[in-house]
């Protein structure tokens, strides 16, 4: 479970700029700017409803769990590390990872977990975290699980074919991998083949300014509708989440990734797998 001690932490309000903007415009008796901050107060009881078994505390300031990827924007901005939380502790916890991207103009940015490998979860009912995205920073990302059937790893069940599907040959020629045939500069893309890598498990997520306890299930995690898609002719291993293949006993990777012009400053704690707590009433 998550650490109890009660914090609080600031949150923006716009009373004080009201009142600056008013008395740049000559004045308002009774209206006297003050700090724009007030205490949030965090629920630190919002995880007593689960069993949590936390796979990442994020409590090695300087660390860096997570690498990070931008696309090829110049200056571009694609971090991830763990910093300590300068504006309060989160229900204890001193410390947490912060991805921060901006610039990424093209397809945008990601992070993925360096050394995954919690491998058999199976007995529990997703994946949960603390998170925020403080201030007028972009609150979306999508979350990306792999398994032996999506991830090109050693093991794995599906095929890397060298370039990935949906290639762009647009103003040149490359070969297509399966076949060897070429493709010339009026073949945009190629198909994805049904054993090839890459369709990863996802899920869009939204999170808040402030603090708060995030559970996703795994049944909430799909793959795009293509020929590689779980199961099929060739990859015919599913796992037992109803509505997905996703092989629960074997996962082998996790990514974060953010949208193109992404504003980010996303600060995520105590990373884990949850189920729910039958002992606390849950259904």
């Amino acid at each position: 479970m998550s650490r109890k001690p009660t914090s609080g932490a600031r949150s923006e309000v716009g009373v004080g700029h009201l009142c600056l903007l008013l008395l740049a415009l000559g004045g308002v008796v009774g209206c006297t700017p003050y700090q724009t901050w007030k205490e949030v107060s965090i629920d630190c009881t919002a995880d007593d409803g689960y069993q949590v078994k936390i796979y990442d505390p994020f409590d090695t300031v300087g660390g860096t769990p997570f690498w990070a990827s931008g696309d090829g924007t110049p200056n571009k901005v694609a971090s991830a590390d763990v910093e300590e939380i300068a504006d309060g502790a989160r229900c204890g916890s001193t410390a947490a990872e912060v991805f921060r991207t901006s610039g990424n103009d093209d397809w945008g940015s990601l992070a993925g977990y360096s050394n995954f490998g919690p491998g058999d979860v199976s007995m529990y009912d997703g994946i949960s975290f603390w998170a925020r995205a403080p201030g007028n920073t972009t609150k979306g990302f999508t979350l990306l699980l792999d398994d032996p059937n999506t991830a090109n790893l050693s093991g794995s069940n599906c095929k890397y074919y060298g370039v990935a599907g949906g290639t762009a040959y647009a103003g040149g020629t490359g070969t297509d991998p399966g076949t060897g045939q070429t493709l010339s500069s009026g073949t945009v893309t190629r198909a994805v083949y049904p054993d090839e890598c890459g369709n990863s498990y996802y899920v869009t997520m939204l999170v808040t300014a402030d603090w708060s306890f995030y559970t996703i299930p795994f049944t909430a995690f799909h793959q795009n509708a293509l020929p590689n898609r779980v199961p099929n002719a060739v990859l015919t291993e599913v796992g037992n989440v109803p509505g997905n293949g996703l092989l629960t006993d074997n996962l082998k990777n996790l990514i974060v990734r953010f949208p193109k012009e992404a504003n980010t400053e996303l600060w995520m704690d105590d990373l884990g797998f949850y189920s729910k707590n039958i002992d606390a009433g849950q259904n």
